[in-house]
């Protein structure tokens, strides 16, 4: 009996939180979210790290689809050696450029940048393989044609890329 009722609860929870679609964000929150990033921007030029993440995770919590967003506050999370933060906000900017390529697949750009999040991952063969299957499906666009194997190398052996990368 206490399986069972184990069993419903479970399901109940997941009806209430896993199937339900993701709303956007409304157009106030955007531009909270705006207000947001210009304050993290001058917080992280002026070096002070945790205003910036404070900032960029607020932004986050009200954009989750924003990929870049969630790369800068991993970029920030590595900075102050918040190894596993720095993760989970890069495996978050990688799942909103997936969602966004799901959305729009003829737009390259997403593909592209999951390039870079994979990569900061540490999942640089994951991240060739995406670059190899952004230019089989889009082989026309002047920006993929030009992100070759060795501008992604020189990227991949930057310094920037070193100090942000897991």
């Amino acid at each position: 009996m206490k399986r069972l009722l184990f069993v419903v609860l479970a399901l109940a929870l997941l009806g209430e939180t896993g199937c339900k679609p993701k709303r956007e964000p409304t157009s106030l929150e955007r531009k909270k979210a705006e207000s947001l990033l210009t304050e993290a921007n001058f917080a992280e030029t002026m070096r002070d790290w945790p205003r910036a993440e404070k900032l960029y995770a607020e932004a986050g919590k009200l954009t989750p689809g924003d990929g870049d967003l969630w790369l800068q506050l991993g970029t920030i999370r590595r900075r102050q050696d918040d190894r596993n933060g720095a993760k989970k906000a890069y495996a978050n900017g990688l799942d909103a450029y997936r969602a966004a390529y799901k959305k729009d697949g003829k737009n390259p750009t997403p593909l592209i940048q999951q390039v870079y999040a994979l990569a900061l991952l540490g999942r640089v063969d994951e991240a060739r393989k995406t670059l190899a299957q952004a230019r089989l499906k889009h082989a026309d666009n002047a920006a993929v044609r030009n992100f070759t194997d060795a501008k992604f190398d020189q990227w991949l052996a930057s310094a920037d890329f070193k100090a942000a990368a897991l």
